[in-house]
């Protein structure tokens, strides 16, 4: 792991070609991760679930106009203690899913407008 990997903790990826394969490898890279921009990328649960499994540290997460589902965000608010906000527009996440994320994390701030 290279030194700018390690004290990297914020990174914008919007409207950029980033599959889940890059999101797997920059999980695998930067544990230090806090906030993280995927918005209008390709990214699905499978990269949703190696973030949330990697960054532990994270507390925001955009992935407005992704393909992310309730699978992929309950992953992250189940594993990512510290996330206080998550951006969900135009994403796969269900009004279920929601409600799942809002009673298991009352005070965190889902974003879907």
């Amino acid at each position: 792991m290279s030194t700018l990997s390690k004290i990297l903790i914020k990174i914008d990826l919007a409207s950029t070609q980033v599959t889940d394969v890059g999101a797997q490898a920059l999980a695998g890279s930067c544990p230090n991760l806090t906030t993280i921009d995927l918005d209008n990328t390709q990214v699905t649960d499978v990269g949703a679930v190696a973030l949330a499994g990697s960054c532990p540290n994270l507390t925001t997460i955009s992935l407005n106009s992704t393909q992310v589902t309730d699978v992929g965000v309950l992953e992250l608010t189940g594993s990512c203690r510290n996330l206080t906000e998550i951006f969900l527009l135009n994403t796969q996440v269900t009004y279920a899913g929601n409600q799942r994320m809002m009673v298991a994390r009352p005070n965190l701030s889902v974003n879907r407008h």
